[in-house]
């Protein structure tokens, strides 16, 4: 009888649970997930989830998912954070096709739906916290409990903080000394909000606003280049009230009371990796731990679900390779990288006649097919 090829799936995240949900039906594969905490169900932030991604989610049954839990998005609004004129407003429907539209989701709700869908072959090991990884003919992983396993194939995806890349791949995380991200989740904000994203544009900040359910709950995240302070490196820092109020005291009246009706509110600094890695040997990175990038075009969950799509492909056509996950891969996210920096830029302008001009080409952009299809096509028309 054939060997079966074993895999360790490092991290229960959106990335390692894609990937798990793409192999778990492969006969000629032993598959193992490991995540270093209990795998949460409590509520703690939204996510975007883009046509891409959605067409690969597809693949796996999302159609069939219970659709009071999501929010199809069709349309974009930006706006001024002061007085709330509208910048541009981007139809998503130019993009939207019927049961792969854009969509926002609770984050532990996606966590639940990929967890669902595995088989009872899958094992899945929590509290087990992987400290080292030494790849030799088969790669051996150890663990804080002092075990040890081998496996043939190891994917990494333990996130941005990943102490696994840093031994691996000698690189530190690059720090964004000048951002901090808030976010939260506002329970039952009501219709008007339904459907749409929307994003304010200020003065060294931003905030997104969007809906992640059908019972009307809202996600947000703001980003500002004016530190009050240093976060820690943890998504699970609760921020202070006087740092949201510093946050938000040149928004819109309408802007802060929403806010403040959240009851607990993170914060963390922005950190993204100056290089894409993607393993070594048959030790692959994905998601965050390959590419962490900060928060400014709502790629991250996008990508690293692409990411599982693609290596699991290698996978079952034995073709997986380092260096042949990167031919696929880092032309796209390099591209994507670029413009998250750029947008860095754009959304947090100062000078009055930049953000005119800003808002001018935007408004034109967003709302002639043609212009938007050239401008965000390379990001939304991913070829699953």
């Amino acid at each position: 009888m054939k060997k079966k090829i074993s895999i360790a799936i490092i991290g229960s995240g959106i990335a390692g649970l894609t990937l798990a949900n793409f192999l778990h039906k492969e006969k000629n594969l032993e598959i193992e997930i490991f995540e270093k905490d209990n795998i949460k169900n409590s509520s703690t932030s939204g996510i975007q989830i883009s046509n891409n991604a959605r067409i690969i989610l597809n693949k796996i049954n999302f159609n069939q998912f219970n659709k009071k839990n999501y929010c199809n998005i069709h349309s974009i609004k930006i706006f001024d954070y002061k007085n709330l004129s509208k910048i541009a407003s981007l139809n998503m429907n130019f993009f939207n096709k019927k049961n792969s539209e854009y969509f926002c989701i609770e984050r532990n709700k996606l966590i639940s739906f990929l967890l669902n869908q595995l088989n009872k072959n899958i094992k899945i090991h929590t509290n087990k916290k992987v400290i080292e990884i030494k790849t030799e003919d088969t790669n051996q992983i150890f663990f804080q409990d002092g075990q040890m396993k081998k496996f043939d194939i190891v994917v990494a995806c333990d996130g941005i903080f990943s102490n696994l890349r840093k031994k691996l791949s000698k690189e530190n995380l690059s720090f964004r000394h000048t951002a901090t991200a808030y976010r939260g989740i506002i329970k039952n904000m009501g219709k008007i909000y339904s459907e749409k994203v929307n994003l304010y544009l200020g003065k060294k900040k931003h905030l997104v606003i969007y809906p992640i359910n059908q019972n009307y709950d809202l996600s947000f995240t703001g980003i500002t280049n004016d530190l009050n302070g240093r976060s820690k490196q943890t998504y699970q820092h609760l921020s202070q009230k006087n740092e949201i109020k510093h946050f938000l005291r040149d928004f819109h009246p309408l802007i802060r009371k929403s806010i403040e009706k959240c009851k607990n509110i993170y914060t963390w600094p922005i950190y993204s990796h100056s290089n894409t890695f993607f393993g070594k040997k048959n030790v692959f990175f994905i998601g965050d731990s390959s590419h962490a990038m900060a928060p400014f075009q709502a790629q991250g969950a996008a990508l690293a679900i692409e990411d599982a799509y693609i290596l699991s492909k290698l996978i079952k056509n034995n073709l997986f390779s380092v260096k042949q996950m990167e031919k696929i891969r880092l032309n796209r996210i390099t591209m994507i990288k670029k413009r998250v920096e750029r947008n860095l830029i754009i959304f947090h302008l100062h000078n009055i006649i930049l953000q005119k001009i800003r808002n001018f080409i935007l408004n034109i952009v967003c709302n002639k097919k043609l212009l938007a299809t050239m401008f965000f096509g390379k990001i939304f028309n991913f070829k699953a």
